[in-house]
């Protein structure tokens, strides 16, 4: 009779600590939505090319969002998140524009920037930056994603950019 507390106390105290490890595994694995797209509720900020028109149409550019949890990153450091989405033409907002399914990320604070470039130069933002082709950067944001079913947060204080070359060696 006397073993018998302790081996309830052994389970009690085993199953504390398997529901507090998978506490926090189910914590840290919260995936918010952000609407990735640079138009919309607050937000437009249309893309140009090197030569100052704004993208129109899906080939040769694309855009991306890089994004860290460490809202002091520096902004080499910042992530792909591997949307890598097409341009197109709205009637509403015209040309210079994208729209991605709803990107899905941490629940967090993220320091956030868009990124497009020419894929004729490389599939990366780095291929095509170091070949000489055209790629381009926003200003950072700090975004926060969602839990759904909310509505999915935006690039709110997303500005507009022009892409650029560097002069090839």
């Amino acid at each position: 009779m006397s073993k018998m507390p302790s081996v309830v106390l052994k389970s009690v105290i085993a199953s504390v600590l398997l529901f507090g490890t998978t506490a926090v595994a189910v914590a840290q694995s919260y995936i918010g939505e952000l609407a990735f797209a640079n138009f919309g509720d607050g937000v437009n900020a249309p893309i140009s090319d090197a030569s100052g028109n704004v993208i129109i149409g899906s080939n040769p550019y694309v855009a991306d969002l890089f994004w860290s949890i460490n809202t002091n990153a520096s902004m080499d450091s910042l992530a792909p998140a591997g949307y890598n989405t097409s341009f197109f033409v709205t009637n509403r907002y015209g040309g210079g524009y994208f729209y991605s399914v709803n990107a899905k990320l941490p629940i967090a604070y993220l320091l956030a920037q868009v990124r497009a470039w020419d894929t004729n130069y490389g599939s990366t933002y780095y291929e095509a930056r170091d070949t000489a082709g055209e790629f381009g950067f926003s200003n950072p944001i700090i975004v926060h994603p969602v839990l759904p079913p909310a509505v999915p947060s935006r690039l709110t204080g997303l500005q507009s950019f022009q892409l650029q070359r560097l002069p090839h060696t």
